[in-house]
């Protein structure tokens, strides 16, 4: 009787779990803070703790940014600077050709798809939040919109903050999320007139 009760719920859960060839790949993309170390680079913003964080779907990719070069401090909810971000695939590969980009691939349910990329082209149209220091960037959003989908765990925008303060801080996490359920990730190196965030221990 129990090899048939035991028989009937690993039906049941293989009936509930979305078939392999439906699920959707989403990639996150973290561009490693830098450097430089030729007198012909530029200073970026964050320095080494700096970099920025987006999430490919398909051959768009939505990110979190500002939309002035004046990054608020605290959170102005009647100036806010927050804007997301919508650009093709080519155009961020050619932007960041010969950064440092560590990539996590994420399969999601349709559902899990369908979700974030609405709330994507929702956020596109008028962000729910500003872009501060002591605030949600693009970090922080990236946690918080994965969290809302089930990938990390759902958290407020003040957790998320704390959790996710900076692109390394996320990277950490989704590498180990990624080595716990066999993610793949993949390195692209940096050109060697900056030091990247994580060269040589950093």
């Amino acid at each position: 009787m129990a090899l048939i009760l035991i028989a009937f719920l690993l039906i049941g859960y293989k009936s509930t779990a979305a078939p392999a060839d439906t699920m959707k790949l989403i990639r996150v993309q973290i561009l490693h803070g830098s450097k430089p170390l030729a007198l012909t680079e530029k200073k970026t913003i964050g320095g080494l703790w700096g970099g920025h964080v987006v999430i490919q779907m398909d051959s768009t990719v939505y990110g979190f940014s500002f939309s002035s070069k004046k990054i608020h401090a605290v959170v102005h909810h009647r100036k806010s600077a927050g804007i997301y971000e919508v650009e093709t695939l080519n155009e961020w590969d050619q932007a960041h050709a010969t950064g440092k980009i560590t990539t996590i691939e994420i399969p999601l349910t349709p559902a899990q798809y369908n979700t974030l990329i609405q709330e994507y082209q929702t956020y596109a149209q008028q962000s729910p939040h500003d872009y501060a220091f002591f605030g949600m960037r693009c970090a922080a959003s990236c946690y918080w919109l994965l969290g809302s989908i089930g990938i990390e765990n759902e958290c407020s925008r003040p957790k998320s903050i704390r959790k996710a303060f900076y692109p390394k801080a996320l990277r950490l996490k989704l590498e180990k999320l990624a080595k716990e359920k066999n993610y793949k990730v993949t390195v692209q190196q940096g050109r060697k007139s900056r030091k990247w965030e994580g060269d040589e221990g950093f």
